[in-house]
């Protein structure tokens, strides 16, 4: 995605906004969602679509067909407006259902102590 996009999502029904309460002491945020325009779940895939780079294993791709449909990515929060949040960088389609949001840490993210 370029560097000006923004995304716009709802978080929640309006009576419930404890569940976003606090997310905006947040600048990066991890999504979670389904991939819902996903068509099969091959084993085996090209890197990047490209067939002229050598097949490998779903797991080893990044693939958006996979036995689960789950995507996963980090954010930056934009703003916040009621249960309205705006993020740059969703690597998702428009209406992707969202499962999960989480502050992104950088210790439990990263891998890093």
């Amino acid at each position: 995605m370029g560097g000006l996009s923004f995304t716009v999502f709802h978080v929640g029904k309006p009576r419930i906004p404890f569940v976003r309460s606090g997310i905006e002491h947040y600048r990066k945020l991890v999504v979670i969602f389904y991939c819902h325009a996903t068509k099969g779940s091959p084993l085996r895939v090209h890197p990047r679509g490209d067939p002229n780079r050598q097949p490998r294993g779903v797991f080893a791709t990044r693939s958006p067909a996979r036995p689960n449909p789950l995507g996963l990515t980090v954010v930056s929060l934009q703003s916040l407006q009621g249960n309205v949040l705006q993020v740059k960088g969703l690597d998702a389609l428009d209406n992707t259902p969202v499962l999960d949001i989480k502050p992104f840490d950088q210790t439990f993210d990263t891998g890093e102590e």
